[in-house]
């Protein structure tokens, strides 16, 4: 066989290297970090309002086999779903034998695996960058906070990596497997949260313009004169030529006939895989939306929620905030006496990495040497200005490693987007900025390679990696801060946390508990709830049978009818519901959230009852005891 020939027929191989034992060994120990940020004591902050919500939705799913979508602030349903499985090994009946682990454990367990399918990319980022990559999303506070969340934000997050990670495995190895898988994952990105097609606009745009991108590369390249056999060879993007694969077979394609069905044939099978991808993501879409067909119109309610989105995104809300809210959050706050929060380390070094891709630096540690590759138009990520091939070697500590254009240019464009379209959305909230944190985690591993690269010399690249290595232990101090120290997961402090309720619901629900094991119905104590904003209460007071829930006081004192045991109301209503009581009670107040202030009454009889059991102080911060005087009121 010819050289030439054989050289161009190594070179068309895709099939990336196998990874080495010690980049195996190091992603290990980067997930086992991230499980230590994500799964211990789970169960230390108290639950957040929009937490026990969805646990009370995964309550009717586990307890009545049914699921029936709600457009109106639930979000869809593979939180619930995926949450079925640990309620049948934890043993709970429902939600009243579950604790909080037993829902987060969820949500943790896709914000570890979101670190781990980063290892997908690693032959498209390079070894070292892939695992910067994981590194810093392993340890990034916000992350490992809201990893630790009972909310929809980070299976989002995974599922969008893992579309990008299957996409990217079928452009190194077409196969209907990956184009599947890649469908499959856009399929959950849909029925786990609507703003979904935000991440999915985005990943359009950016491989639209990284395609522009490199395209210019090449046109920009062969006006410079940089292209040698510029008039004869079009270089495809797996980094071979036409003229190269005419000589691979040149009996087969010798005539013009079958060079046009071998093209038709190539573009037909891309084709399919796209469609076959596109009906797997409906298909996955619709059978959780339809709660696995019994609930026809699922579908068409996932649909009808965007019109709800576009008016919440539009402004003029309770969660509006400027455009620079999340930056400002990432890079610095200190908003009381106490520690500082940052994530700059983050933002620094993917602005790094997208000017190593903007201006098409080499992005290998020192050391590495690339494998003869093909010249382009564009510009090159090997050495010498050189694109390396696709699948082609490049000997590093950490095995065969090589940045593909490709992907760089992909992610560059599309981190930018999803930060710009985020921050422009006037309706905000600190977990929204998981999805485009994740993609600047992977440019911040770029950033660290091209750093190191950038430096050259071993004198400088020393005090560069122990600064990086410093910094990286400081996120890790904050992510221990944020999600372990007990003094600040729900503290104000803490830039994460928000509108988050206080630890005195715990004592509440104990009170509660205390009041019904003196009273003559047990937990069956009748408990009226009295605001328009009682979540999460009744996580708090699941175990009590005989709870009930308004929004306001009606007009006509039906609401009402004494003696009722216990009577919890905030302050905006408590002189409406005070002049429907009837008797005498004890009153004590309970902080819900931040400025919202619970009053609990509780029927002086029964109060006297309670406070004859305890030895220790008891309740929350007493009332002045009044006589709650009404007009008789009928029975409800």
């Amino acid at each position: 066989m010819p050289p030439e020939i054989a050289e161009a027929r190594a070179s068309h191989v895709t099939t990336p290297p196998m990874p080495s034992r010690r980049f195996r060994r190091l992603t290990l120990a980067v997930v086992l970090m991230a499980a230590a940020f994500r799964l211990p004591r789970l169960e230390l902050r108290p639950m957040h309002g929009d937490e026990a919500i969805h646990a009370y939705k995964c309550n009717e799913l586990w307890t009545t086999g049914r699921y029936v979508y709600d457009p109106h602030d639930y979000h869809g349903p593979t939180l619930n779903y995926f949450t079925l499985p640990v309620m049948r090994l934890s043993g709970a009946r429902d939600w009243r034998d579950a604790g909080a682990a037993t829902f987060r454990i969820v949500p943790a367990i896709f914000g570890i695996a979101a670190v781990a399918i980063i290892a997908l990319l690693a032959d498209g980022l390079g070894r070292p960058a892939a695992l910067g990559a994981m590194l810093l999303a392993a340890i990034s506070p916000a992350l490992a906070f809201y990893s630790r969340y009972y909310i929809q934000e980070m299976l989002l997050a995974f599922f969008t990596l893992a579309a990008i990670a299957c996409g990217w495995r079928y452009v190194r190895a077409p196969g209907i497997g990956w184009a599947l898988l890649c469908g499959v994952c856009v399929g959950l990105m849909h029925a786990t949260k609507e703003t979904c097609v935000i991440a999915l606009g985005v990943m359009m745009a950016a491989g639209t313009g990284a395609w522009v991108w490199r395209s210019w590369g090449r046109t920009a390249a062969c006006v410079r004169g940089n292209s040698p056999g510029r008039h004869s060879v079009e270089r495809s993007d797996e980094g071979t030529t036409r003229e190269r694969q005419d000589a691979l077979h040149p009996r087969q394609d010798s005539s013009l006939a079958a060079r046009a069905r071998n093209d038709v044939r190539g573009a037909w099978s891309p084709l399919m895989h796209c469609c076959a991808a596109l009906l797997t993501a409906i298909a996955v879409s619709v059978s959780f939306y339809s709660s696995f067909f019994t609930n026809p119109c699922g579908p068409l309610d996932s649909l009808r929620a965007y019109g709800l989105y576009l008016h919440r995104a539009g402004g003029a809300g309770l969660h509006d905030h400027p455009w620079d809210y999340y930056l400002r959050m990432l890079l610095y706050t200190h908003s009381a006496p106490g520690p500082a929060w940052s994530e700059a380390l983050i933002v620094v070094l993917a602005v790094l990495g997208l000017s190593a891709v903007a201006a098409g630096k080499p992005l290998h540690l020192a050391g590495a040497t690339s494998a003869p590759a093909s010249t382009t138009g564009g510009r090159g990520y090997g050495q010498s200005g050189a694109v390396a091939q696709p699948g082609a070697a490049v000997p590093h500590a950490l095995g065969e490693a090589a940045a593909d254009p490709r992907l760089l240019h992909f992610l560059a464009v599309y981190a930018v987007l999803m930060t710009a379209v985020y921050s422009a959305i006037p309706y905000k909230t600190p977990w929204s900025m998981v999805q485009f944190l994740v993609p600047l985690t992977l440019l911040a591993g770029l950033g660290a390679v091209a750093l190191l690269r950038w430096l050259k010399r071993p004198i400088l690249q020393a005090p560069a990696g122990a600064l990086l290595i410093a910094a990286a232990a400081q996120l890790g101090v904050q992510s221990y801060r944020t999600s372990l120290d007990a003094r600040f997961v729900n503290d104000y402090r803490n830039p994460y946390v928000y509108a988050h309720p206080h630890r005195g619901l715990e004592r509440l629900a104990a009170y509660l508990e205390k009041l019904a094991a003196v009273h003559p119905d047990g937990r069956r104590m009748l408990v009226r709830v009295i605001t328009p904003d009682c979540w999460p209460l009744p996580w708090y007071l699941r175990r009590l049978e005989a709870v009930g829930y308004w929004e306001g006081v009606a007009d006509d004192d039906r609401l009402i009818a004494g003696p009722t045991p216990v009577v919890i109301t905030t302050l905006d209503l408590h002189r409406a519901v005070e002049s429907r009581l009837r008797g005498d009670y004890h009153v004590s107040y309970y902080g819900l959230r931040p400025d919202v202030p619970l009053l609990v009454y509780v029927e002086r009889g029964l109060y006297n009852a309670f406070v004859r059991t305890q030895s220790g102080p008891v309740g929350g911060p007493p009332a002045p005891s009044r006589p709650a005087s009404a007009p008789p009121a009928q029975p409800p």
